[in-house]
């Protein structure tokens, strides 16, 4: 009886968080999708908004109507380390309260479509493995060697080959969301991002999961290329901390 009531509740818990993530949902897919995936544990839902902690990425993720809310649910917790909010009051509030000294301002950019993008022949595309750890390592910087690791150890990247060499790479985050996207500069302009992404897209779609990918603000390169590739850009900015 008493795991019935616990299931029970779960239940009771997503509905709730899903039914105020869907309101926007554009903005708050990187949210959903881990409520739909069970790879969330949902710290708060209610009709005023819902506090989730991402299990794989271990980050906590925070939509509220009101800064003030988030910030009383923010209060609750102790040293998070990784942070998605939606206000920047909240934003100020964290770098004021807490360790966080970097602070990545983006966008939301879904494929919200079940159709496969048609792809070019140009590319050989293939998963990275630990073998390629140099390549990743040299050419992106944002991540530790840890990560680095870590995610060609769960086959989350993949290289393009032109003519048997490695033009670049993409991948997906620990928490779900498309990126890692670097391509070495002799090969830009060549319609090679476009490629990788398009790739990893249909993959996704393969899945059954939503593409998406966060696009920061001022990156108008990378913005186009996901309006270009058919992408939903969030009609406002989420703030990662970290």
């Amino acid at each position: 009886m008493i795991y019935v009531i616990i299931l029970d509740m779960k239940k009771q818990l997503e509905e709730a968080a899903l039914n105020y993530l869907g309101k926007n949902r554009i903005l708050n897919i990187d949210m959903i999708e881990p409520i739909r995936l069970n790879t969330a544990e949902i710290l708060y839902a209610a009709n005023d908004g819902v506090m989730i902690r991402e299990l794989r990425s271990k980050a906590y993720m925070l939509a509220t109507d009101e800064s003030s809310r988030s910030i009383e649910l923010i209060k609750t917790l102790n040293n998070p380390q990784v942070f998605r909010v939606q206000h920047k009051e909240v934003c100020d509030y964290l770098c004021e309260h807490s360790t966080f000294n970097e602070i990545m301002e983006c966008f939301q950019a879904v494929y919200d479509s079940k159709f496969i993008i048609d792809l070019s022949d140009r590319l050989n595309i293939r998963l990275l493995t630990i073998n390629n750890f140099m390549v990743v390592k040299e050419n992106y910087e944002p991540l530790s060697d840890d990560e680095i690791t870590q995610h060609l150890i769960n086959h989350d990247i993949y290289g393009g080959y032109y003519q048997d060499q490695i033009i670049g790479f993409i991948g997906t985050h620990f928490e779900g969301s498309i990126g890692l996207l670097h391509i070495m500069p002799e090969f830009r302009k060549m319609g090679f991002a476009s490629q990788l992404e398009s790739h990893l897209i249909n993959l996704k779609l393969q899945e059954n999961l939503v593409p998406y990918a966060q696009i920061e603000i001022h990156n108008q390169k990378s913005l186009a290329l996901q309006i270009k590739l058919g992408l939903t850009l969030s009609d406002k900015p989420l703030y990662w901390l970290f």
